[in-house]
């Protein structure tokens, strides 16, 4: 049986073998929390944590979103183009001095205008999903359109009306989710400050920590050894031996 003396030396040099594994822990972790401390602080850490993490991919997910609407922004600016120019076409037509072979060179022209449409409505894609939506000739009200038809202006600008109010509520979900990158972005700058206050090391208090606990470690293994040698003198004595 561990006689008194040892066993409290023994407790002694286990305890303070552990507080030198925790600190040598916080110190090359930067963490003051461990998981033999602080079960209320450790709580509190790991749902700022997680909730950072959640900002940080809701913050990734509005920035895909604002790279898709940009994508189409840039889709619709181009069908925009081709429109304003099959408007030029349509007032072209209008002139009295063309002769039928004027006029059938500017049906073919507009034709092809329209095949453009619909090839940079069709063409262009997001990782897989459509990024132009209805804005093809169909979608703008085109798929019958043709230069000789009186109301062929105003079908245009109708195509033209369309398509600037896609841009215009593009642009405005645009500003929103640039909005709520900023709001997560100041949110997740708070968490982590929060979080840093809560389980941030203090690395001069921790290094001391460390020496002290060392020897306080050293001391008492010196103690055990020294214990134990003259418990062993006491043994030999009392059988004779020394």
């Amino acid at each position: 049986m561990m006689d008194p003396v040892s066993a409290g030396l023994s407790v002694s040099i286990n305890r303070s073998y552990s507080k030198i594994g925790d600190t040598l822990e916080k110190i090359t972790s930067g963490n003051r929390l461990t998981t033999g401390e602080s079960p209320a602080d450790i709580g509190v850490s790991s749902r700022l944590s997680a909730q950072y993490n959640e900002n940080f991919i809701k913050a990734r997910n509005a920035q895909d979103a604002i790279s898709y609407l940009q994508t189409r922004e840039g889709v619709l600016e181009n069908i925009g183009g081709t429109l304003y120019r099959l408007r030029e076409l349509a007032i072209q037509y209008k002139n009295p001095i063309l002769n039928e072979s004027d006029r059938k060179m500017l049906v073919d022209q507009a034709n092809m205008l329209k095949s453009v449409i619909d090839d940079t409505a069709g063409d262009m894609d997001f990782n897989g999903h459509s990024v132009a939506g209805d804005a093809d000739a169909e979608g703008l009200g085109l798929d019958d359109f043709n230069l000789s038809d009186p109301n062929a202006l105003i079908k245009i600008d109708n195509a033209l009306g369309k398509l600037n109010s896609a841009r215009v509520n593009g642009g405005t979900k645009i500003n929103a989710l640039e909005s709520e990158i900023d709001g997560l972005r100041q949110a997740g700058i708070n968490l982590a400050k929060a979080n840093e206050r809560l389980a941030g090391v203090n690395l001069a208090e921790e290094i001391s920590n460390l020496a002290s606990e060392t020897t306080r470690f050293q001391l008492g293994v010196q103690a055990q050894k020294l214990h134990m040698d003259l418990s062993a003198q006491r043994a030999a004595t009392l059988l004779g031996i020394s």
